[in-house]
C-alpha cells in the first residue's frame, strides 16, 4: 500500500511500501504507467456534533453512508508510474441524503454530492450547483493497493453556505472517507516522458502541455433507418461531447479554416471471442465551441462568453447525435492526416442514399440477435485536431478516443448506451475490459503514427489453438498493408480468415479483403502497394482489421511484422504478440486414404474399392479420377521444395496407367491427387507415394491399391469363383441380397435396377471378358 497526502489539494508524490507494479519492455524513447479504474464503493460522511454548537443549523445525523453511483460522467481513474501516483481523476457522485435541522425544527434535505478529483485547489461537495462542504486540501489522504482506494479529508462548509444563515467560520466539522475496490484497465500503457512533471522521471502531476482534445462522454445514439433498414442497412450517429484537458485554449475555427476539430464515429462488436469494427462514419466537421464543464467542473476557463473560436482549458462542447450526422457537417476520412491533424477546410459531401451516406452503416444481419446470439456491441468516438497533433510527440494525439458499450434492441434496431464511456482509450480496449485473457500491444510507426494490436488464443481442448488478432490504427497516415505471425515448418495452419469494415458514401478506398497466405515460415495477409494503388483496402487511421487461424500448437510470446503502406521512413515494424510454439515433429505417416469427393468412415488399411467411394452412397463411383490421402504431419517433396505431383506416381496392373495431372491441398497434409483419366474396371491401380516430412524431414514412401472389381461380389478384394456361389445363394433365396446401396450394385451387374438371373450371366460375362460387360460400370449401356 501507498498513502499520499495532498497539499492544497494537489496530486503529489508518494513513496512505495509493499506494492509494486510490473513494468515491461520499458525503453528511453516511453514511459510505462498503470491505469485503474473504481468499480464500486461509498463515501462515508462523520460529523462533529460540538461544532455546530450556537449554529442555525446542525446535521441531525451523526454518521451517514451512501454509495457511489460510477457512470459516464462520474467515474475515478487512477494512474501511477513505478508505484507513484501522476493522476488522480473524476467525479464520483455520492447517492444519498445529508439532512440539515435549522431553527424551529425545519429541516432541509440535501442530496446529489459531487466530489471533483481532477487535480484542482478546491474540490466540493455540492447539491446541484450549490456548494455545501469543501475539503479541506491539506488533509486529503489517498491510499492505494492494487485492489483498492481509499481517500480521506477533512470537510468544512462552503463559504457559499452563508446563503443559509449557516456561520461557514467554524472550522472542521467532520471528514469523509471514500472507500472503492478498483480493477488494473491498462498496465504498461506508453505515454512520452516529456508527460511527467517538469519533464523528468520525477513523480508528480501528470502533466498534459498544450491542447489536448479527448472525448468525456458518449449520451446518446441517433438511428436513422427507424422506418426500417435501407438496402439492408441501418445508419446511426454517435453523440460525443468533447473535453480540453491540456494547459492550451484548443482551436474550433469554423470552416473554410482548417484549424478545427473534425469527428468520426464507428461501431464494433464483440460475437463468440472476434472483437470486429462493424461500421464506421464520415467526420463531423466541427465549429463553435460551448464552454461546459462536464469533464472538470467547476474549472472550465472559458475563452468567450459562449459559442467560441477555442475550446477553453478544462471546458467540455456538446454535439447532439442528430448534429453528428448532419449530411452538411460530415466529410470524408480520406482528406485528412490524422497524424498531422491537417483537414482541406471546405470538405467534400458523402454520396448515396440520403438516408445512409456518411453515417455509421451497418448491415442489419450483424446487428440481428437471431444472427449473432450473445454478441457485446461497443460504439466510439474519436476526434483530431491540428493543434493537438502538434503535441503529438507528447502522446497528446493518442488519447483521443474513447468508447461505450451499447444495447441494440432486437426489433427497432435503436440503439441505447449501457455503462459509462471510457475515455481516453480507443474501442479495442474494450475487448480487453470483456476478456481479460485478452493482450494488447500500443506501437508506433516511427516518427509517425500509434497502432494497437489485441491478440487472444483459445486452446479448442483437441489438439488445435484458435488465434484471433485485432489491429486498429489510430491515427497514423502512412497506414498498414501487410501483417504476418512467425510459424514452424511443423506448424499445421487451418480456418485462415480476415475482415474488415466497409467504407462508404463516395470515399475512395478499394474494398478488397487482403490477402491471406501461410508458407515460408509465416501466416500472411496482404493488400496491394502505394505504388501499386494509391487507393489500396490498407489499415488506415480510426479502423481495425481481424486476422485469425487456427494451428496445431500452444502460444508462445514473439513478435507480429506489420507492413508499412506509404514511404517515409521503416517500411516495417514489430509488435508484441502471441505467435505458435513449436510443435512436435512425429514421424510421417499416411493416415487415411480416400478415392473420389468422399471420406468413408472406415480406418484406412492401405486398399480402396472404387464401388465404395461414391458421392450419394447409393451408386458405384465411376472412372474414377482422384485420390484424397491424408498426411499426420505437412509433407514437401523429396528435394525439400513444396509438394506436387512430383510425390506421386500411378500404375495399373493391366500396364496402361493413368498419369498424375496435379494435385491440390490447403496444409500440405490432406492432399488431392488428380489423374489424367479415370482408373481401369478390373484392374488393380497403385497410387505409389514417396515424399518427406516438411518439419523433421523425414522420408515416407508408401502406396495405396485401389481395386475397381465390379464383379467382387463378396467385397473380398478379387474377383473369383466364390463371388459366383455367393450370387447363386442370393438369386435362390439362401442369403438376402441388398435392395438398395453400394452392396446392391455388386449384385446388379448390369445395373438396370433389379437384381435378377441375368446378372448371374452378366457375371460371367465379367469373369470370361466377354460382351463388354463392363460397359455398365462405366456408364453405358450393354448389347
Amino acid at each position: 500500500m501507498y498513502r499520499c497526502i495532498l497539499s492544497t489539494f494537489m496530486v503529489m508524490a508518494c513513496a512505495t511500501a509493499a506494492f509494486a507494479e510490473t513494468q515491461t519492455g520499458e525503453t528511453s524513447d516511453n514511459v510505462y504507467v498503470t491505469y485503474r479504474t473504481v468499480e464500486q464503493g461509498n463515501i462515508d460522511f462523520v460529523f462533529d456534533q460540538t461544532a455546530f454548537s450556537g449554529q442555525g443549523w446542525g446535521i441531525i445525523k451523526d454518521t451517514i453512508s451512501m454509495p457511489m453511483n460510477l457512470d459516464s460522467e462520474n467515474m475515478i481513474e487512477v494512474v501511477t508510474h513505478n508505484g507513484n501516483l501522476l493522476r488522480l481523476n473524476g467525479t464520483p457522485r455520492a447517492i444519498g441524503v445529508i439532512e440539515l435541522q435549522g431553527p424551529e425544527n425545519v429541516t432541509k434535505n440535501v442530496a446529489g454530492f459531487t466530489l471533483d478529483f481532477s487535480g484542482h485547489n478546491d474540490v466540493t461537495f455540492v447539491d446541484g450547483t450549490h456548494p455545501i462542504f469543501e475539503i479541506i486540501g491539506d488533509t486529503l489522504v489517498i491510499e492505494i493497493t492494487p485492489t483498492e482506494l481509499t481517500i480521506t479529508g477533512d470537510i468544512r462548509f462552503h463559504d457559499a453556505a452563508a446563503d443559509m444563515d449557516i456561520d461557514t467560520s467554524v472550522g472542521t466539522i467532520g471528514y469523509f472517507q471514500l472507500t472503492a475496490t478498483t480493477d488494473v484497465t491498462d498496465v504498461d500503457a506508453a505515454i512520452s516522458p516529456e508527460r511527467l512533471p517538469n519533464n523528468s522521471g520525477d513523480p508528480g502531476v501528470l502533466e498534459l502541455p498544450g491542447a489536448d482534445v479527448i472525448v468525456g462522454s458518449l449520451p446518446s445514439i441517433w438511428h436513422w433507418t427507424s422506418g426500417g433498414a435501407v438496402n439492408g442497412m441501418r445508419a446511426y450517429s454517435v453523440a460525443t461531447t468533447s473535453c480540453n484537458i491540456g494547459t492550451q485554449p484548443l482551436d474550433w475555427f469554423v470552416g473554410p479554416n482548417v484549424r478545427h476539430p473534425v469527428i468520426g464515429q464507428n461501431m464494433y462488436r464483440l460475437k463468440d471471442g472476434r472483437f470486429q469494427q462493424i461500421g464506421q462514419s464520415w467526420l463531423k466537421h466541427g465549429f463553435c465551441a460551448l464552454q461546459q464543464n462536464i469533464c472538470s467542473p467547476p474549472n472550465c476557463s472559458p475563452v468567450c462568453g459562449g459559442c467560441c473560436a477555442q475550446l477553453g482549458v478544462g471546458c467540455s462542447d456538446p454535439y447532439s447525435a442528430n448534429r453528428n450526422g448532419q449530411f452538411s457537417n460530415l466529410g470524408p476520412k480520406s482528406e485528412i492526416n490524422a497524424h498531422l491533424g491537417t483537414n482541406l477546410g471546405n470538405h467534400a459531401f458523402a454520396a448515396g442514399h440520403p438516408t445512409l451516406r456518411g453515417r455509421i452503416i451497418v448491415p442489419q444481419d450483424e446487428l440481428d440477435p437471431a444472427q449473432n446470439p450473445g454478441a457485446v456491441y461497443f460504439v466510439e468516438g474519436h476526434y483530431i485536431a491540428q493543434d493537438d497533433a502538434q503535441f503529438g510527440d507528447l502522446s497528446n494525439d493518442n488519447n483521443n478516443a474513447s468508447y461505450r458499450k451499447v444495447n441494440i434492441n432486437p426489433t427497432s434496431y435503436f440503439i441505447t448506451g449501457s455503462g459509462a464511456t471510457i475515455r481516453e482509450r480507443s474501442a479495442i480496449h474494450a475487448w480487453k475490459a470483456e476478456d481479460p485473457n485478452v493482450e494488447i500491444t500500443e506501437f508506433d510507426i516511427p516518427g509517425e503514427g500509434h497502432l494497437l494490436l489485441a491478440c487472444r488464443v483459445t486452446d479448442n481442448g483437441d489438439g488445435t489453438w484458435r488465434y484471433e488478432y485485432a489491429m486498429q490504427n489510430l491515427n497514423s497516415d502512412r497506414s498498414a498493408r501487410a501483417f504476418s505471425i512467425p510459424i514452424s515448418p511443423a506448424s499445421i495452419i487451418t480456418n485462415q480468415g480476415f475482415s474488415d469494415v466497409d467504407y462508404h458514401s463516395g470515399e475512395p478506398y478499394d474494398l478488397t479483403d487482403w490477402v491471406g497466405t501461410e508458407g515460408g515460415g509465416s501466416v500472411t495477409w496482404e493488400t496491394e502497394t502505394f505504388a501499386a494503388n494509391p487507393n489500396a483496402n490498407a489499415l488506415r487511421w480510426s479502423t481495425m482489421y481481424n486476422f485469425w487461424f487456427t494451428a496445431n500448437s500452444a502460444p508462445v510470446s514473439g513478435q507480429a511484422e506489420i507492413g508499412v503502406y506509404k514511404t517515409g521512413g521503416p517500411m516495417s515494424v514489430s509488435a508484441a504478440a502471441f505467435v505458435p510454439s513449436e510443435p512436435l515433429c512425429p514421424a510421417p505417416e499416411l493416415l487415411d486414404g480416400e478415392a473420389g469427393t468422399s471420406f468413408a468412415d472406415r480406418a484406412f488399411d492401405g486398399f480402396i474399392d472404387a464401388r465404395m467411394e461414391s458421392d450419394n452412397g447409393k451408386s458405384a463411383n465411376l472412372g474414377m479420377t482422384s485420390f484424397t490421402v491424408h498426411f499426420n504431419t505437412p509433407m514437401e517433396n523429396n528435394d525439400g521444395s513444396s509438394l506436387s505431383a512430383a510425390s506421386f506416381t500411378v500404375t495399373d496392373s493391366s500396364g496402361a496407367s493413368p498419369n498424375v495431372a496435379s494435385i491440390s491441398t490447403e496444409d500440405s497434409r490432406i492432399v488431392t491427387v488428380n489423374l489424367s483419366e479415370g482408373i481401369h474396371v478390373g484392374e488393380w491401380t497403385t497410387l505409389a507415394i514417396s515424399a518427406r516430412s516438411r518439419c523433421a524431414q523425414d522420408a515416407l514412401s508408401t502406396q495405396i491399391q485401389v481395386g475397381f472389381l465390379p464383379a467382387d461380389v463378396d467385397n473380398s478384394g478379387a474377383s473369383q469363383p466364390l463371388d459366383l456361389l455367393r450370387m447363386r445363394q442370393a438369386l435362390n433365396g439362401v442369403v438376402a441380397s441388398p435392395d438398395e446401396g453400394v452392396l446392391a450394385d455388386y449384385y446388379d451387374i448390369d445395373r438396370n435396377g433389379t437384381i435378377q438371373a441375368l446378372d448371374l450371366l452378366r457375371w460371367r460375362q465379367l469373369w470370361f471378358g466377354q460382351a463388354n460387360a463392363t460397359q455398365a460400370w462405366e456408364g453405358a449401356a450393354l448389347p
